[in-house]
């Protein structure tokens, strides 16, 4: 079990930044610097390297991506696909293009500090909570997914201090993965529970 109710502790403040009639039901720490594999994640052009960019101005075609477990011999000996490997180690952080519900969700909670922010579920939505101070506290929504975007949601662990590891599809069928807790599974059946219930 966790340690404090979050929406005992922190319901009264999330409400404020709520629409009217929305209903708080669930909410947890959220880290969005899991380490995973991004690679099924679809890059835009201002995402890609200067190597693919120059073969994407030089062919007019994306580069694709192998998904080969050895990518050769070096002198170091066999080299394996990193992406392949952090699949293996962590799992896929998900997968769809830029304009999926996924690669929004993706991009939209990269680079922020995740001591302050939250996951919060409601009767509506998913949403992640910038907290913006902590006396009184005061939260922002930062970003959020509605509820009927969500076609299922499992826990999904992996070895490696990623237990508390859940997967989210959407109904354009694009894919995220969150990461609740390293070894603490209360946050992520929580999280399961609260958006498999019906709203």
């Amino acid at each position: 079990m966790p340690l404090f109710n979050l929406v005992k502790v922190w319901g009264e403040f999330v409400v404020e930044v709520l629409e009217p009639g929305e209903r708080l039901i669930a909410m947890g720490y959220f880290n969005p610097d899991v380490y995973g594999d991004s690679s099924r994640l679809e890059r835009t052009d201002d995402e890609l390297s200067p190597r693919e960019l120059e073969q994407l101005r030089q062919t007019g075609q994306r580069p694709s991506r192998s998904d080969r477990w050895i990518e050769g011999f070096g002198w170091t000996g066999l080299q394996l696909h990193p992406d392949r490997t952090r699949r293996l180690v962590s799992g896929s952080l998900g997968s769809g293009s830029p304009e999926s519900v996924a690669g929004r969700l993706w991009r939209g909670t990269r680079g922020v500090e995740t001591a302050s922010l939250e996951w919060a579920i409601t009767d509506r939505r998913l949403i992640f909570l910038n907290r913006l101070s902590e006396q009184p506290p005061k939260f922002a929504i930062h970003y959020a997914v509605q509820r009927s975007a969500i076609r299922s949601v499992r826990r999904h662990s992996k070895l490696f201090f990623q237990w508390g590891r859940c997967e989210l599809t959407f109904t354009d069928g694009s894919t995220f993965a969150m990461m609740l807790a390293a070894l603490d599974v209360s946050a992520a059946n929580r999280f399961v529970r609260a958006l498999s219930d019906s709203a």
